[in-house]
């Protein structure tokens, strides 16, 4: 189906219908082409709706971003269209693939456009400054950081800093400071670096981090590791983005993907 694409005003015009005009009851026609069409903007809402409906619609961070703090390679671009496209997803691509510059312009994206607010990203303690604190510096200019370290009263003081956009801490961290995440409504989106530490779903690690973002908005899990010992390493992480995805208990799913040697011996099914 025809659509038109307007980089300069973020906006997508699409033929004028009656489902359409019901669908966006505010939308303006117009002629173009001599053809009348309904002027839409251009966002990830508008855009999930408008393929559902068969329109191929293009990724809108690919149509309007303008990268700031350098040019993406291909696999980022097509990472953060991805993300930006889905508000629970995985990023398993494999290292030296830009996955941490991606996920950040991803937000970014959001954030500019009032679609996501502020960002906490769960990373390795030895990354929390020398590769995500100075990749935002190097890619996000005027964001300011919060690295969420030190004693309880220091992680709290500065995840008070209200000129703050995004605060980064350690997994095992977080459990620290965890209430006072869950009165924060304004931290929506939360990255999950290494993913696959939280493949223990009884650890407290993994426990407290369900909780805290059970209720953001946008939750990225990024590993190129996702299951290095069985297929059922994938469940707890599965259970923290995509609840939905696998059964509710971890025996269940164990079931469905491995098959039982002996005791205390299980070896993956086919294709598991």
């Amino acid at each position: 189906m025809t659509i038109h694409v307007s980089p300069k005003h973020k906006a997508i015009g699409v033929p004028v219908r009656p489902d359409l005009v019901n669908l966006f009851p505010t939308a303006k026609q117009v002629t173009l082409e001599g053809k009348p069409m309904l002027i839409l903007r251009h966002g990830t809402d508008e855009t999930r709706l408008l393929r559902n409906m068969g329109f191929d619609v293009p990724t809108p961070i690919l149509a309007h971003y303008d990268w700031e703090g350098g040019t993406p390679f291909e696999s980022q671009r097509k990472t953060a269209a991805l993300l930006t496209m889905n508000k629970r997803a995985y990023v398993l691509n494999g290292m030296g693939t830009g996955k941490t510059k991606s996920s950040l312009w991803s937000w970014r994206y959001l954030n500019r456009r009032g679609e996501a607010g502020k960002l906490l990203v769960l990373a390795p303690l030895s990354t929390l400054n020398f590769t995500w604190a100075r990749e935002v510096f190097q890619t996000l200019p005027g964001v300011k950081v919060q690295v969420l370290h030190g004693t309880k009263q220091k992680r709290l003081q500065r995840l008070a800093d209200p000129e703050a956009d995004v605060y980064i801490i350690n997994h095992d961290g977080l459990a620290v400071i965890a209430d006072a995440l869950l009165q924060r409504p304004d931290i929506d989106t939360c990255i999950l670096d290494e993913l696959a530490v939280f493949r223990n779903g009884t650890a407290t690690r993994t426990k407290v981090t369900r909780k805290v973002i059970a209720n953001m908005q946008w939750v990225w899990g990024m590993t190129g590791s996702p299951v290095p010992n069985a297929p059922t390493d994938a469940w707890s992480q599965c259970t923290l983005i995509t609840p939905h995805t696998v059964p509710k208990y971890f025996n269940r799913f164990r079931d469905e993907v491995m098959y039982k040697i002996t005791q205390f011996k299980w070896a993956p099914k086919h294709g598991a």
